[in-house]
């Protein structure tokens, strides 16, 4: 018996993954903004673990400018700037797992959606910062910038460790969900049964030639003649 596995869904768990991994983000960026927009303490201290594990690395692509006087245009622009790496590369690496994986298989998936959102997410804090540097004229040589930069691409990697293990959760559960299922099929030269089927009820296989197959014709005797039937009278004797 043959197995053969069909795919074509691997997008749908890329997708999926994709789309979450923005709007998640997204929602970050704008609990940043609110929190540094109510002044929580915690934001900006680096004594604090609070702050140095949750709210430093919470949004590593920025904020969308929604709250606070920040400029809504600027901040899109720097947002949008670091989505874009993200996009490409959760997408990417979710796809190519999940069409690498096996139709039994869910674990591949789990790895490429992590390794994609945290590739993504530290190339995307560093694209958000040179948008930020490129639309402020800043020059980008100084030592104080480059240790922001660094900070930021920090930021970006721990945040796609932390965050893209929950969305490769998601792609895997999605893909256990949509994956394809092995089909066995019988190899081409095994017939189970005969063809055309026996109207008497009886299976004789070797009475019946499976399809694709001729059956040489059996010997019939010639056909005989009128001569060969009609015979002449034998004479008779005179006494």
């Amino acid at each position: 018996m043959s197995t053969t596995v069909k795919s074509g869904r691997a997008w749908v768990p890329a997708l999926v993954t994709t789309l979450l991994a923005v709007m998640v983000l997204f929602g970050c960026g704008l609990l940043w903004e609110i929190l540094q927009d109510r002044d929580v303490a915690a934001l900006q201290d680096p004594d604090s673990a609070l702050g140095v594990f949750v709210y430093g690395p919470l949004a590593p692509l920025g904020g969308p400018g929604i709250v606070g006087p920040a400029d809504f245009g600027d901040h899109m622009l720097y947002l949008g700037s670091g989505l874009v790496p993200v996009v490409v590369l959760v997408f990417l690496f979710t796809w190519l797992s999940a069409r690498a994986a096996r139709a039994g298989s869910s674990f591949t998936v789990l790895l490429g959606a992590w390794l994609g959102t945290m590739l993504g997410t530290g190339l995307g804090a560093l694209a958000s910062y040179e948008a930020f540097l490129r639309d402020n004229e800043l020059p980008d040589g100084s030592f104080g910038l480059q240790v922001q930069r660094l900070s930021r691409v920090e930021a970006g990697l721990y945040w796609g460790a932390v965050g893209g293990l929950l969305l490769g959760i998601v792609a895997m559960l999605t893909w256990l969900i949509v994956r394809p299922r092995a089909v066995e099929e019988p190899p081409a030269d095994e017939f189970t049964e005969p063809w055309p089927p026996d109207p008497s009820g009886t299976s004789d296989v070797s009475a019946f030639p499976p399809p694709g197959k001729h059956q040489e014709p059996a010997s019939t005797p010639p056909p005989t003649t009128v001569q060969d039937t009609v015979r002449a009278p034998e004479p008779t004797q005179e006494p």
